[in-house]
């Protein structure tokens, strides 16, 4: 079917009549399924009984549901990571929708005075601004939707080769907007914009006319609720903690992990204090008093600085936390294929995604044999087959395990070698995320459909693995026993000295040309391609990485050009009082200097405790991995740089305004 015409997973497919494809397939005679509707009708279940009774041995009647509800599960955590990830940078984003209608109550303050001053109420005043958030807040949102639909439309070719090598063959090419997307995207960004600017609106209207002329009424009570403040935000960290408590409902676990970025973001205000306490006596001895002066200048204005420290903060926080989490992964990944794989050469069919294994000839194995140099031959069929209240399963028939002693189990019945006995004797392994998503251990038994009808096995280990799908591990001997197949899906082989593999994969290449397509990687080959497929698949989370920086950049810039506004006419009189312009750029970038510093440190411990969710938590209740943390102090040192460079170049422009403005237009407050 033309990719033109279709654009959907039905690309590359060739569709011929049965005849055909027997022949062409070696299987004459035979079919793989027969397709049925039936009728919703009362008879159903009768038709559906009479069916099952005329069955052949090998052969069962399954639900639809059964073969779908497997990859719907694992398409529906990784839509739900997603959507996670998303939501942090809304979360950022939250934060500057509140320094931006902050920063407008800042500019019309004297404004909003007056109009109190004449007779406007407090709900006059509070419903002006909430309506101009909520205005502001409906064009962001188009704007949002717009450029969301762009970069669905540049990512949708990522995601698909992602899902291609992770859970199932597709070839989407093509955005589909739906209006459910839209409308919830729509009020996703309206709520977001109307909540964060709920703060700043009942804060310009909750004072007196007089009072809402003097600033220092606002840092008053900033100064007066910071004890609640910190408060609320321990206990809300201690709830989150809570529902992070074993609990498979990914959306309290979610809900647990904002939970936690909340509390810690309550707790930054008295962080910051505490910082600039610490940090006072050691600044003073290099930069004299203009360090007193920046250290001053942040903690007298806090309800504004603390604002723009924890947007930085929680953007740099997700940067460490995923960074952390990204680079376990790997690690563990890397380690995990290094123990895996301890064959030397891999010989096995094309693949058209990694969901789909193809065959290779039996007999190319005596070809393999007529090379010289090897020292063992191991085969592998991959199948998928049905489990009893399970549905579809990948089943790997192996001849023997090719990781050896170095196979690493999270439970079994014995060590490694007793382990691998049993599977000969019947036994079989399951991976991890199986026995996390179905509930299974070792011990138990699992009940497989064979060519000779079901049949339980015991199953003796739970194995590590970093592949989503279901799968249960199997002896050659054993599946040929149940299942009429000697098709063979790959080879392994264990050559006598790893100096000469370059020469036996030519003289493989060279025995097996022309009898039919295959592929021939070394241990060194197929671990590199293993990984560009890791690394192609968060390509995603690194963007958005990007992304939350952007959004916090612009947070603290625009944070910072109303903090330096309301600052105006102190800025003249220190101007007027001989402060020169170089000092007042040193004065200004020492300040953004410091709240980009705090907020590095601060995100520090932050992002280790993401780090620590994300591994030990989410990966493991969404698709039932179990990773190693690798501390890695480069990603803690990359983001303390990106915290204080950001803050240290959002500092630049209003540093240049305000060292240009006249110090009469300083002064002057009409």
């Amino acid at each position: 079917m033309e990719t033109s015409k279709t654009g959907f997973a039905f690309d590359n497919l060739l569709i011929t009549d049965i005849a055909a494809a027997q022949e062409v397939l070696g299987k004459i005679g035979w079919i793989d399924r027969i397709d049925l509707i039936i009728p919703d009708l009362h008879s159903k279940s009768h038709i559906i009984e009479q069916i099952e009774n005329i069955l052949p041995i090998g052969a069962r009647l399954e639900h639809n549901s059964e073969k779908t509800g497997s990859m719907r599960e694992m398409v529906s955590a990784f839509q739900l990571n997603l959507t996670a990830l998303s939501l942090l940078a809304l979360v950022v984003g939250m934060f500057l929708i509140y320094n931006t209608v902050t920063f407008s109550v800042i500019q019309r303050r004297p404004t909003i005075a007056t109009l109190r001053a004449i007779g406007a109420t407090r709900n006059e005043v509070f419903i002006m601004i909430l309506v101009e958030a909520i205005i502001l807040g409906g064009l962001g949102t188009a704007g949002g939707v717009g450029l969301g639909i762009l970069l669905g439309q540049g990512t949708v070719e990522m995601m698909s080769r992602t899902i291609n090598d992770i859970f199932f063959v597709t070839n989407v090419r093509t955005v589909e907007i739906t209006w459910n997307v839209l409308i919830k995207s729509s009020l996703i960004g309206l709520l977001a914009s109307l909540f964060a600017a709920l703060i700043p609106s009942y804060e310009a209207t909750n004072v007196s006319p007089v009072s809402a002329l003097r600033r220092s009424h606002i840092e008053e009570k900033t100064r007066m609720a910071l004890p609640w403040v910190s408060t609320i935000g321990a206990l809300v960290l201690v709830l989150g903690g809570i529902l992070l408590i074993p609990n498979w409902n990914l959306i309290i676990t979610f809900s647990g992990v904002f939970m936690v970025l909340i509390g810690f973001s309550l707790l930054t205000p008295l962080v910051t204090l505490i910082i600039m306490r610490l940090v006072q006596q050691v600044l003073k001895r290099g930069f004299g008093l203009v360090s007193s002066m920046a250290i001053r200048d942040i903690t007298r204005s806090l309800s504004r600085t603390s604002v723009a420290i924890t947007s930085l903060m929680v953007a740099v926080s997700v940067i460490i936390g995923v960074g952390l989490m990204t680079s376990s992964f790997r690690l563990t990944v890397e380690k995990w294929l290094e123990d895996l794989l301890q064959a030397d050469i891999f010989i096995s069919a094309p693949r058209v995604a990694s969901s789909v294994a193809s065959l290779i000839d039996p007999q190319l194995v005596d070809e393999v044999q007529k090379v010289s140099g090897i020292k063992r031959i191991l085969t592998n069929r991959e199948v998928t087959v049905n489990a009893n209240n399970i549905g579809i399963v990948q089943l790997f028939a192996v001849s023997a395990d090719v990781a050896g002693n170095k196979r690493k189990y999270k439970s079994a019945l014995g060590n490694v070698s007793e382990t691998w006995e049993m599977v000969k004797s019947g036994g079989v392994v399951i991976n991890e995320p199986m026995s996390v998503r179905f509930g299974l251990k070792a011990g138990d038994q699992i009940k497989l459909f064979t060519d000779r009808g079901g049949h339980s096995f015991e199953i003796v280990a739970i194995a590590y693995d970093f592949d989503v799908r279901p799968s249960v591990t199997i002896y050659d001997g054993t599946y040929r026993l149940f299942w009429d197949d000697q098709n063979i899906s790959s080879i392994a082989l264990i050559i006598d000295s790893k100096t000469q593999i370059n020469e036996i994969i030519s003289q493989l290449r060279r025995q097996l040309a022309g009898k039919g397509q295959v592929v021939i990687q070394s241990n060194h080959s197929l671990r590199r391609n293993a990984m560009l497929v890791f690394d192609r698949t968060f390509t995603l989370t690194i963007a958005l990485q990007v992304l939350s920086m952007i959004v916090a950049f612009i947070g603290i810039l625009s944070t910072l050009m109303g903090f330096q506004l309301e600052r105006r006419q102190e800025i003249g009189l220190l101007r007027a009082l001989g402060v020169t312009g170089q000092q007042l750029w040193k004065l200004i970038l020492l300040e953004t200097g410091l709240m980009g510093a705090s907020a590095g440190l601060i995100a520090m411990p932050v992002g280790l405790v993401l780090a620590i969710i994300l591994i030990y938590v989410i990966n493991l209740r969404s698709f039932g991995w179990t990773l190693q943390m690798h501390l890695q102090t480069m990603e803690f040192f990359k983001a303390f740089a990106v915290a204080v460079s950001s803050a240290l170049v959002a500092g630049i422009y209003p540093a240049w305004q305000l060292s240009r403005i006249p110090v009469i237009d300083a002064l002057r407050s009409e």
